[in-house]
C-alpha cells in the first residue's frame, strides 16, 4: 500500500470513529437533553395549572364562613321527618267498616282556618305538625271506637277538632259511607330522633 492509500484508510478510521462517537456519546445525550427541557417545560405547565386551583381555593375557603351560614339557614327551612308513615299505619286497624279517605299534613281545621304544613316547636323540644284525616264510616256511631284507635297508637296524634256528616263518601272498598269523621289534629315528634 502506497502511503496516499494509508492516509485516506486512517481519514477514513477517523471520520467513523468521530460519527461513532457522535451517535454512541453525543447523540443519547443530546436526546436526554431535549426531553429534561420538554419534562421541565411540562411541569412549569402543571405547577402554572396547581397554583390557579390553590388560589380558587383559597378564595373559596375566605368564602366558607358565608356560605355555612346560607347552609344553616337552608337546613332550618327544612322540616324534620315527621314519619307520617306511622299515623298511616294506625289508620289501617280501624274498626270494621271505617277506612280512610284522605290524608293531609297541614290543611284547613273544620272550622275554616289554615294550618301550615312545616313542624313547629313545642315548650318541651318536640315539634309539632299538623294532619287533617278524613275517615269513611259505616254508621255515624263508629267515630268514637275511630277516635279511640287514632289517640291509641304508637304516634302521638292530639285531636283538635272531631266532625261527623252523614254519608256521601266513597268507602275505601268501592261503596258509599253512611257518614264521614274529619279530623283536625297535631302529630308530635321528635326532631333528635327524626334526624
Amino acid at each position: 500500500m502506497n502511503r496516499q492509500a494509508i492516509n485516506l484508510l486512517g481519514g477514513l478510521v477517523v471520520v467513523v470513529l468521530v460519527l461513532l462517537g457522535i451517535v454512541v456519546g453525543v447523540l443519547p445525550r443530546w436526546q436526554e437533553a431535549r426531553s429534561a427541557v420538554s419534562d421541565k417545560q411540562t411541569v412549569a405547565l402543571a405547577n402554572q395549572e396547581q397554583e390557579t386551583v390553590i388560589a380558587a381555593l383559597a378564595q373559596e375557603r375566605q368564602q366558607l364562613p358565608q356560605l355555612q351560614t346560607q347552609v344553616n339557614a337552608l337546613e332550618q327551612q327544612i322540616p324534620s321527618s315527621p314519619r307520617l308513615d306511622q299515623l298511616i299505619d294506625l289508620t289501617t286497624g280501624l274498626p270494621d267498616g271505617a277506612s280512610l279517605q284522605t290524608f293531609t299534613p297541614g290543611g284547613t281545621s273544620t272550622s275554616g282556618s289554615a294550618t301550615t304544613t312545616t313542624p313547629t316547636p313545642t315548650s318541651g323540644g318536640f315539634q309539632q305538625l299538623p294532619v287533617t284525616l278524613t275517615i269513611g264510616l259505616r254508621q255515624a256511631s263508629d267515630a268514637a271506637a275511630v277516635l279511640d284507635r287514632l289517640r291509641g297508637g304508637p304516634r302521638l296524634l292530639a285531636i283538635d277538632e272531631a266532625t261527623v256528616a252523614a254519608g256521601g263518601t266513597t268507602g275505601g272498598s268501592g261503596g258509599a259511607s253512611a257518614a264521614t269523621l274529619t279530623v283536625t289534629g297535631r302529630v308530635f315528634l321528635d326532631p333528635e330522633a327524626a334526624s
